[in-house]
């Protein structure tokens, strides 16, 4: 960092971005007294969001920050004779490629739109014609400079920040040597300028037409199919619930739009995926957006809409049972996941929807969400990195209505038909809906399994004895090509724990994806059978579920399950750290609560030694995949290895 000396205000307060400086830049202003500053960027705009962050993280009311970045500028047909592109509607930023380094650019004709905003042109130094370095200001009035700024036609008469201020009596001396006189003067310049607020911290979210009402009556319509005109109590709550949450929090526009991306996939011929929560609710399963019932085991009659509520962990592995009111036989269904792990325990936590499509179909489902909101508002998410700025694939930012980008950041043009923020997502996604499309290969093999054989893996039956004697041998070649059970780590839990039904599969899916899960922890608990396979935590939702059922209340149990999920607990044993002690002294107390209703020391001990736990819809979603493609393999071996082969051969 550099000695900002006050010597030279236009030089030393005038802060140039280097990645982790700009707080200690401001803390230094302040320091000094300084009230107003500068945030200079060159290109890229990330640090406007930093300074404005951290001013707000921090409380601090004594700062105005002003932000002003570097800018080349371009003659229009000097760019169209090298062969670049341009754009007249977006090219305040766009990008060439100049002596292989990108360099933020803006066209010669379209300067009329931003004069109001420059504060400083020279001339650039890297020696081609026309081009010209620029400083312009974003979003910010100053009132003494909003004037037309001539730009010379002669542009080898530079015009310095000197000059411009002489020309608009700007009545600083920036050649002064009197340390406060100039701060003096600089801070009576802080006056004259409007507060400049970047990050909104607020989600503004686009809306689709009669969102609200399409969801509830596809969710009503699918709930009665299922269930009878007259939906059960227990079903009943659970809709209301998570409805209540999408309606009173505006997210049923994440829900249509989820379920017409699934919709469209599936029209394409691709199944679809999903990480994380999402498969914990059960209005994403009534709509279509997953196929996994989150509710408690039951049984359900097809035919007469007869349902029975069972105690146990899942709702697949039940023994067949036939319908006492109309002998038919009975559908075992719930995979006993409770919603709070998507939407908090007052459904008052955005969800968060990923979905994943195959790898050749992720263009396409998202020029379809372009196409879905309306062209020019949906975005690639930039990502800064070290060389500048690259784009996040999977990720994109979706402008609400009577919104434009350039309210949140410049673009850069980039060659898959998309526009790509040039600020990095993450200073974004407070402000803007960040949708990712992601992609996998299971959705593409099970695509071609189905081509392959001719059997629909919709159909394929999820307990079957020869498909589970696969995970239970857990050799090499049991397990190969059956993603997320045919690494070497997770046929170790496989052959030591030997599953007999699928809630073990899950559980063992789960130990393979948290952190101190298995190993250093219950691994030997289990090899010593002082415990279960059923008593092992594998997922956050089994703290929950178990603490509720021993007669804990639903918010404690939801606050423990939350600290031992992000690793507090396991954080509470460190030692001479001042907020490791805060988490010790919690996690006494809820020792306290779990030891008043019985909890065992070994829970207590394993949740202690946890980092980190995956919830188990995304566990029973990769159970639920390794499934079907056991099945393939069991039943139709030859299409197996051949989609597995074809699959490889395209990486």
């Amino acid at each position: 960092m550099k000695n900002l000396k006050l010597d030279n205000i236009d030089k030393h307060w005038n802060y140039s971005k280097d990645l982790g400086e700009v707080e200690e830049y401001i803390k230094q202003g302040r320091n000094h007294g300084i009230k107003s500053m500068t945030i200079i960027e060159n290109g890229v705009l990330d640090s406007f969001y930093d300074a404005e962050n951290y001013v707000k993280e921090n409380d601090i009311n004594d700062i105005k920050l002003t932000y002003a970045c570097k800018f080349y500028v371009v003659d229009d047909n000097k760019a169209k004779s090298k062969g670049i592109s341009i754009d007249t509607d977006t090219s305040f930023i766009e990008h060439l490629e100049l002596k292989y380094t990108k360099k933020p650019v803006v066209i010669n004709d379209n300067l009329n739109e931003f004069t109001d905003k420059i504060i400083l042109l020279v001339k650039n130094q890297i020696g081609l014609k026309n081009l010209y370095k620029l400083i312009s200001i974003s979003n910010l009035k100053y009132n003494k400079l909003k004037h037309h700024i001539t730009i010379e036609d002669d542009y080898n008469i530079p015009i310095t920040m000197k000059s411009i201020l002489e020309k608009y009596k700007y009545g600083l001396n920036i050649e002064s040597e009197n340390t406060e006189e100039s701060i003096k003067k600089f801070n009576e310049n802080a006056e004259t300028c409007d507060n400049v607020k970047i990050v909104d911290n607020i989600i503004r979210h686009p809306h689709l037409v009669n969102e609200e009402k399409i969801i509830k009556n596809m969710v009503y319509e699918k709930a009665k199919e299922l269930y009878g005109e007259k939906i059960p109590k227990v079903i009943k709550e659970r809709i209301d619930f998570e409805l209540n949450s999408l309606l009173k929090n505006h997210w049923c526009n994440l829900y249509l739009l989820s379920q017409k991306l699934v919709a469209k996939s599936n029209e394409d011929g691709y199944p679809v995926d999903n990480r994380g929560s999402i498969a914990s609710s059960f209005i994403a399963y009534l709509i279509g957006i997953t196929d996994i019932n989150p509710l408690p085991a039951h049984y359900r009659c097809k035919k007469c809409n007869y349902i029975e509520f069972v105690n146990k962990p899942n709702g697949i592995d039940l023994p067949n049972k036939r319908c006492p009111n109309c002998n038919e036989k009975l559908i075992g269904e719930g995979l006993n996941i409770p919603v709070e792990t998507l939407l908090g325990l007052n459904g008052d936590k955005e969800p968060d929807i990923d979905l994943i499509f195959a790898k050749e179909e992720q263009e396409e489902i998202q020029i379809y969400v372009e196409k879905i909101f309306g062209k020019g508002r949906v975005f690639k998410c930039g990502i800064l990195g070290t060389r500048g700025i690259s784009v996040n694939q999977s990720g994109l930012l979706i402008l609400p209505q009577g919104k434009d980008i350039f309210d949140y950041s410049p673009v850069i043009s980039i060659k898959d038909n998309f526009i790509s923020t040039q600020a990095d997502y993450h200073n974004l996604y407070t402000m803007l809906l960040k949708y990712d499309v992601l992609s996998d290969e299971i959705p593409s093999i099970l695509k071609k399994l189905k081509e392959l054989t001719g059997y629909d893996y919709k159909n394929i039956p999820l307990f079957d004895k020869k498909v589970m004697s696969l995970f239970y041998s857990g050799e090499q070649e049991s397990t190969y090509g059956i993603i997320g059970f045919d690494s070497d780590f997770a046929r170790n839990i496989l052959n030591i724990v030997k599953p007999k039904n699928i809630e073990e599969l899950i559980k063992i899916s789960g130990l393979c994806h948290g952190t101190n899960v298995w190993n250093e922890n219950q691994d030997e608990l289990i090899k010593a059978k002082e415990i279960k396979i059923e008593d092992v935590i594998a997922t956050r939702d089994d703290i929950f579920n178990y603490l509720v059922n021993l007669g804990i209340d639903r918010k404690t149990s939801y606050n423990i399950m939350e600290f031992v999920r992000k690793g507090k607990a396991h954080k509470s044993k460190i030692k001479g750290n001042g907020r490791f002690t805060k988490f010790a002294e919690q996690w006494k107390e809820y020792q306290k609560i779990m030891k008043k209703h019985g909890v065992s020391k070994e829970f207590i001990e394993i949740c202690s030694n946890i980092m980190y736990l995956f919830p188990k819809a995304h566990t029973t979603q990769e159970t639920m995949d390794a499934l079907r493609l056991g099945w393939y393999k069991v039943y139709y071996s030859r299409g197996f290895k051949n989609a597995i082969a074809s699959i490889d051969s395209n990486k």
